[in-house]
């Protein structure tokens, strides 16, 4: 397995799921519209404009969002095959759906900002596989459910913003 083969796949997949609503399925030839300039010549991934790169791995990806340019659709599962990734940044965007269990093969991952979106459902208890996790931003979203107590497991965890969710329940004494 080629890991810049892979990276560049779920780099690919990761942007077009939070595109979806943008392309008009019957006329494919929008796709072209929603591709950054990097991407629509089949460019390095490492030189696209969302994507930040060390020794050629993907290491940080943003589509955050501070303008009226917000990325909709859905968080591919695609993201947690980004091994090397250390921040993720997707704030500020109009994305639905639940948080992909998939993120907690992010073993590497710093820092995640998913706040100011539309996610919903639970807060993955896989999210504590990310041991090197320092900030984990979910505030702001439709996250419901208890908070799992696996999280007291991030060690490395300075900040965990939540608020502005329908959380149930307690905060657990592991945190």
């Amino acid at each position: 397995e080629n890991p810049f083969f892979i990276e560049r796949y779920a780099a690919a997949v990761t942007y077009m799921s939070a595109e979806i609503a943008k392309i008009d399925l019957p006329n494919l030839s929008s796709i072209a519209n929603v591709l950054p300039e990097g991407m629509k010549d089949n460019g390095i991934h490492c030189s696209w404009p969302f994507v930040r790169c060390k020794s050629g791995r993907i290491t940080e990806l943003s589509f955050y969002s501070s303008n009226s340019i917000q990325k909709v659709g859905t968080l591919a599962k695609e993201i947690g095959l980004l091994s090397k990734l250390t921040s993720l940044d997707i704030a500020y965007n109009a994305l639905t759906g639940g948080i992909p269990t998939e993120l907690g093969n992010l073993i590497n991952l710093e820092v995640l900002s998913l706040h100011r979106n539309a996610l919903t459902g639970p807060i993955p208890s896989e999210l504590a596989n990310m041991s090197n996790l320092q900030d984990l931003h979910l505030e702001l979203n439709a996250l419901k459910g208890p908070i799992p107590s696996e999280l007291g497991n991030l060690i490395n965890l300075e900040g965990l913003y939540l608020g502005s969710n329908e959380l149930k329940g307690p905060i657990p004494s592991e945190l």
